[in-house]
C-alpha cells in the first residue's frame, strides 16, 4: 500500500460528544469558601476564546498573606458517572507554586473524590485539562463503595504551596462519556478532495493504493 507523495486524505472517527456542565460565563451558582486570614474574590474574565469574544471565564484571586490555607469555588452540580468518562476544562493561572484540586462531593457531603494537580505554577495561558476516570481517587468518607457513581457538588480548590498572591481561571467545564478502556478503536473514515476510492489508502491490503 502506497499513499503517494501528494496524499490529501482526511481521517476522522466519530468521537464521543461532551456534555457541557458549565460554560463559566457567570459566577451565578458559585460561591467562595476560604480559610481564616486569606482574601479571596471571584470575577469574570475573558474566556479561552479571547478578549474579542462575548464568552467569559471564572477567575478566583487569592492572597494568602503569608499563611497556609486554601480557597475554594464551589457549586451544586448533580452528576452521574456511568462506565468510563472524562472531566475536562480549560485552565490558566498566576502566582507561586500552589496545589490545585478538583473535588466531587456526594449528596451527604461526607464522601469526597478528588483529582490533585502537583504543586507547581499554573499555566499562564489557557491549557486544556482532561481528567480521566482512573485519575480520580476516593479521598475520604464513610462509604464502603468507593466507586464514583453520583455526586452533588463540585469544588475547585487552590491549596497553599508557597502561597503568596495567586489566581486560577476555569473555562468550559465538560463531562464526556467514553467507551470502555478495553473497547476497540472505531474504524477510521477516509475521504479525499480528489481521486477514487481513498479508502484503499488504509484498507490493510498491500495490493491496493490510492494516489
Amino acid at each position: 500500500m502506497s499513499l503517494g507523495l501528494a496524499l490529501a486524505a482526511l481521517i476522522a472517527a466519530a468521537g464521543p460528544q461532551p456534555q457541557i456542565l458549565d460554560t463559566m460565563d457567570s459566577p451565578a451558582g458559585w460561591s467562595v469558601v476560604k480559610s481564616d486570614g486569606l482574601d479571596a474574590s471571584l470575577s469574570n474574565v475573558p474566556s479561552a476564546a479571547g478578549p474579542a469574544s462575548i464568552d467569559k471565564a471564572l477567575r478566583l484571586d487569592v492572597d494568602y498573606h503569608g499563611r497556609s490555607g486554601y480557597a475554594v469555588i464551589t457549586r451544586a452540580l448533580p452528576l452521574t458517572f456511568a462506565g468510563n468518562y472524562r472531566l475536562s476544562f480549560k485552565l490558566k493561572g498566576s502566582g507561586p507554586p500552589n496545589q490545585l484540586q478538583v473535588k466531587l462531593v456526594d449528596a451527604s457531603g461526607d464522601n469526597v473524590w478528588w483529582w490533585v494537580r502537583p504543586t507547581k505554577p499554573l499555566p499562564v495561558e489557557y491549557e486544556s485539562v482532561r481528567i480521566k476516570k482512573r485519575q480520580i481517587d476516593f479521598a475520604w468518607g464513610p462509604t464502603k463503595d468507593r466507586t464514583l457513581h453520583q455526586t452533588a457538588r463540585i469544588e475547585f480548590v487552590l491549596n497553599a504551596g508557597e502561597g503568596g498572591k495567586a489566581s486560577f481561571t476555569v473555562d468550559d467545564l465538560e463531562l464526556t462519556a467514553l467507551p470502555p478502556d478495553d473497547a476497540p478503536f472505531p474504524a477510521p473514515v477516509v475521504t479525499a478532495s480528489s481521486g477514487a476510492k481513498p479508502g484503499a489508502a488504509l484498507d490493510g491490503d498491500r495490493t491496493t493504493e490510492w494516489r
